[in-house]
């Protein structure tokens, strides 16, 4: 009975195999040579000795396989040739590296005993040299993964305005979608109505999506697509497409009109003889260099630099630290005005430490925010008569707005809300021609009841522990 189950189970193995190779799947081949190595060792063919070794050789030949199909470690721009030798060096020569170890052991054993001084050297060094890497190697809880996005979070001046805000994220938006590796670039500047998110209106947010290092199927796998005898990517409307990371011959004479530069993974036609189309130039050779060009290209004026950061990496660190970046200095003081002007002596110190990048460091601009105060005079106001709610309604109405009643519109509610038209409180000087009526006489002029001056405040103020803070 044992027997006839091990002829079931091998029979099934190959059977298995057979289904697998017809669909395409080449592992197949490894079930079909665990059955015959079983097969042979149950007739007595091979021993048990020989059988386990060549189930080892097997395995360890499949696993080669896998790894330079799937790993590639010297990259899908490779042959699956080159990554085969590559895996192959590394898999055999470790194991050819144990193999020797096991037979010579006793002998290196006996020597490490007579000579235990000379021997202890190797581990006590290994051992130092171990402790000098770990203390002087960057080390985090959780290491960065790669979410194929940035996250730019640049910021502008106290004193700009809505108007400006929105004009400069426009243009970093535009500066980083120029880039050929971004796919999507999306901008936000300030918070929505929640104190979860207390972002001032000049932090500015833009999500950025970049291709991915090759095309990829509708699966989200790596797909070879069919080429020609000149290197050029044959599209299925019968044109072709030049791909900056093949080189080309130049004495290939194609019609202009035929040539295309940009193709997308529909246009393109599968081929597994084929070769990998890259998204990214020549030149872009990790992540890295996608960000130095994000970088490079949102230089503005007015405009701070920007951590390297991920939108759920930033999530986490400012969970962690309160900032938006993973490292930082908390400034605490009495007031913002010495909290900033510490923060930017703070700065200039920072930019000349080593191992620091210089566009990195920035200080909170606090204080800058231009600010209408309206301060009542008082004797004014007595003089006429006239009571301080009287001109804060007149205030609220017209500068403000002040909502009267609300409508209904099925599930909808609107606030009815009466303003003066914009023409009338534009400036400061049209605020002070405002008449306030008075009860007994002509209305006056609002600029004789209130002294209308700019002043600079904090455009947001932060407080850690009882303490105001700057970051």
């Amino acid at each position: 009975v044992r027997e006839r189950t091990q002829y079931a189970i091998n029979g099934l193995l190959v059977l298995l195999g057979i289904i697998a190779i017809v669909y395409g799947y080449w592992l197949g081949l490894i079930l079909i040579a665990f059955a015959i190595t079983s097969f042979l060792k149950m007739r007595g063919t091979l021993s048990r000795k020989r059988k386990n070794l060549l189930d080892i050789i097997i395995s360890s030949v499949a696993i080669v396989f896998l790894l330079a199909t799937y790993w590639r470690p010297l990259g899908f721009d490779r042959s699956i040739v080159m990554n085969l030798l590559f895996v192959s060096i590394i898999c055999f020569g470790l194991l050819g590296v144990f193999s020797i170890f096991r037979i010579y052991y006793e002998r290196i054993l006996r020597w490490a005993l007579q000579n235990r001084y000379l021997f202890l050297i190797v581990p006590a060094t290994v051992l130092t040299l171990g402790i000098i890497i770990m203390r002087n190697t960057g080390k985090e809880f959780m290491p960065a993964l790669n979410e194929g996005s940035f996250l730019l979070m640049p910021t502008s001046l106290p004193h700009a305005g809505v108007e400006e805000n929105k004009r400069v994220l426009q243009q970093l938006d535009m500066a980083v979608a120029s880039i050929p590796e971004i796919e999507t670039v999306v901008g936000k500047a300030g918070r929505t109505e929640s104190a979860l998110d207390p972002a001032p209106l000049s932090m500015y947010e833009n999500v950025i999506q970049y291709k991915s290092e090759y095309m990829r199927n509708s699966s989200g796998e790596r797909q070879r697509y069919k080429v020609n005898d000149d290197g050029l990517f044959v599209l299925k409307n019968d044109k072709f497409i030049i791909n900056p990371n093949n080189e080309i011959d130049e004495d290939v004479n194609y019609d202009k009109a035929s040539l295309k530069t940009t193709a997308t993974c529909e246009e393109l036609i599968e081929d597994e003889n084929g070769e990998y189309y890259r998204n990214w130039r020549p030149d872009i050779e990790s992540p890295d260099d996608i960000w130095n060009e994000i970088v490079r290209v949102t230089k503005l004026p007015g405009v701070t630099s920007a951590p390297k950061l991920q939108p759920i990496e930033t999530r986490l660190v400012m969970l962690q630290t309160g900032m938006r970046a993973p490292m930082g200095i908390k400034v605490k003081g009495p007031d913002l005005k010495s909290i900033e002007n510490f923060g930017l002596q703070l700065e200039d110190i920072l930019k000349q430490a080593e191992g620091v990048k210089e566009q990195a460091v920035f200080a909170d601009r606090i204080v800058g925010k231009p600010y209408l105060l309206i301060d009542i005079k008082r004797d004014q106001l007595a003089r006429y008569g006239i009571s301080i709610m009287d001109v804060q309604e007149i205030l609220q109405v017209a500068v403000g707005g002040m909502p009267l009643t609300q409508t209904v519109e099925g599930r909808e509610r609107y606030a009815v809300r009466v303003r003066y038209p914009r023409e009338l409180r534009a400036n400061p000087d049209d605020l002070r021609n405002i008449y306030v009526p008075v009860e007994k006489g002509s209305p006056v002029p609002l600029g004789e009841l209130v002294d209308i001056r700019y002043e600079q405040g904090p455009q947001v103020i932060k407080s850690e522990d009882t303490f105001l803070i700057g970051y």
